[in-house]
């Protein structure tokens, strides 16, 4: 098993870990590629790595890990940008203009990866996972919640 945990929340050996797969060697060939939290990533200062090994019901074979790569983004390195206008002076696909406020605050605040979808389609390569970065634009007074927003979509 290959464990994780962040930012040195525990001190102890074996408390706080996620687990975030679980290795079979006879399916991975040999490599095995394991995104975190399915994709969209998690937010921390430090990682720690745990491999939990085991040989089986077999003597004769060892487990034998040759490397382990963390891939990460450091919010400097960017491979996509998008730039985008929202406007929330109306209802869009069900939501009211004050659900699409909460919604674009709730992806402002995120500390990890958004998903973003830069055509509708079913092509797997249209979805894209983004930092969104702070909005500028017009912020209506009132109960309308009505604004339109400037943002910018970093993908690593």
């Amino acid at each position: 098993m290959v464990k994780y945990r962040t930012n040195r929340s525990y001190l102890d050996v074996s408390s706080g870990w996620t687990t975030l797969v679980i290795l079979d060697s006879t399916a991975e060939n040999n490599r095995i590629e394991t995104a975190l939290a399915s994709g969209a990533g998690i937010a921390g200062n430090t990682f720690q790595i745990r491999l939990d090994l085991s040989r089986g019901t077999t003597t004769t074979l060892a487990p034998d890990v040759q490397g382990i790569d963390l891939t990460y983004f450091d919010r400097v390195t960017v491979k996509y940008a998008f730039g985008l206008t929202i406007s929330t002076a109306s209802s869009y696909k069900g939501l009211s203009p004050r659900q699409l406020e909460a919604a674009l605050k709730s992806a402002l605040e995120s500390t990890t990866l958004s998903a973003f979808t830069y055509r509708e389609g079913d092509t797997a390569t249209d979805t894209y996972y983004v930092k969104v970065q702070p909005d500028k634009g017009e912020h209506a007074t009132g109960r309308d919640y009505s604004g339109r927003h400037e943002l910018v979509l970093l993908q690593p």
